[in-house]
């Protein structure tokens, strides 16, 4: 007794060979660099990725800036080095995080 269950059996919808996988990105996730957008495909980046992807929506970005992270509310900015991760994406009630660089400061070092 064969029993249908609906299933559409057409020849369309016949896999006979191996499935391709979809990467799936990241969706674009952003922040704020100097006051410029910067859109990239990844959670998180170094503070050096962060410098590089701002440089190509601002040419003018130099590198060998400090990258500082602005606080969010009542708080210091924090100093993101260049070999340290940052989760970029917010969520419910967190906006974008913003950042700026300046020239490397060595204040009460001798």
């Amino acid at each position: 007794m064969e029993v249908d269950m609906g299933l559409d059996k057409s020849p369309a919808l016949a896999h006979n060979g191996p499935i391709a996988l979809v990467e799936v990105s990241v969706p674009n996730v952003f922040f704020f660099c100097n006051d410029k957008k910067v859109e990239v495909d990844a959670e998180s980046l170094t503070g050096m990725q962060i410098k590089e992807a701002t440089l190509k929506v601002d040419p003018t970005l130099n590198l060998q800036h400090d990258l500082i992270l602005q606080a969010n509310g009542p708080g210091e900015d924090q100093q993101i080095r260049d070999g340290e991760p940052v989760t970029l994406t917010h969520g419910h009630g967190t906006g974008p995080k913003h950042f700026y660089t300046r020239p490397p400061t060595n204040f009460g070092k001798a």
